[in-house]
């Protein structure tokens, strides 16, 4: 075998021969052929682990060959931009991204290429409370979003929540689940917390009632109201009046002056 002195690029082509002596003569070889090639250097990128959308931007890191050239990056694909080795996520999926080195004079230059997944942010969506009275119509549902992140709100969504109850006008006096169901977003996953649809009822409504009577004569007072809800009302004495009595067991009362007198009670 035989070993060339140090060869360079330039030499690439270049035509030699051998001469080989010994005590006996000499021997002079046909000419040969020089090839010289570059090296090829390896660049070291590690697996990236998978994010969650949000993430702050990441710094990447590869260890570089021979070359002593910067490594460079660059997205060949996916959700996400580069400014010089800094990577902003800007959605779910896998980004792929290639480093790159440049070669020499004696080495080739060298690419290899990870991938990144990024998984979705999660949204806590409630359903807020609300209240109404009796017999009307519901008041417009509505849904407070929580965790939002990159500076997005609901305009991201693809779909907001739909946001509804069982309840209607007829339905009892009580409380009622209001839901949020429904969103859709590539970029988020969705946790529901249920509202409360609370139905009052107005007070119930005394009718008012003016009674002429006789000195020292008695009369027969039946005590009626409106019920918003249409439930039975019960009814009680509130306070006696001033110049006589009442009796009996309400609604039906009896109400008799006091002896002698006369004009307006209470």
């Amino acid at each position: 075998s035989y070993t060339t002195p140090p060869t360079v690029l330039a030499d690439n082509g270049a035509l030699f021969n051998v001469i080989v002596t010994n005590i006996y003569g000499k021997a002079t070889s046909n000419n040969a052929t020089l090839s010289v090639t570059k090296i090829d250097q390896t660049i070291v990128f590690a697996a990236l682990n998978s994010v969650q959308y949000g993430v702050v931007p990441l710094v990447l890191s590869a260890t570089g060959g021979a070359s002593g050239n910067p490594i460079t990056f660059d997205i060949t694909s996916g959700p996400g931009s580069i400014t010089g080795n800094t990577l902003t996520v800007t959605g779910t999926g896998t980004i792929s991204i290639q480093a790159s080195q440049a070669g020499n004079g004696i080495y080739n230059a060298a690419q290899t290429s990870q991938s990144l997944s990024v998984i979705p942010a999660t949204l806590t969506v409630t359903a807020n409370d609300k209240t109404k009275i009796y017999g009307s119509s519901n008041p417009p549902l509505t849904a407070t979003y929580g965790g939002f992140v990159n500076g997005d709100t609901v305009a991201q969504l693809t779909h907001q929540a739909d946001v509804t109850t069982d309840a209607t006008s007829a339905s009892p006096v009580g409380t009622y689940e209001i839901v949020a169901s429904g969103a859709v977003s590539s970029n988020y996953t969705f946790t529901y917390i249920v509202g409360t649809l609370t139905i009052t009822n107005l007070a119930p409504t005394a009718i008012s009632q003016a009674l002429i009577i006789g000195q020292n004569q008695f009369v027969p007072v039946n005590l009626s109201g409106i019920s918003n809800d249409h439930t039975a009302l019960t009814f009680a004495v509130a306070e006696s009046p001033a110049n006589g009595t009442i009796s009996g067991t309400a609604p039906r009362l009896i109400y008799t002056p006091n002896v002698g007198f006369t004009g307006a009670d209470h």
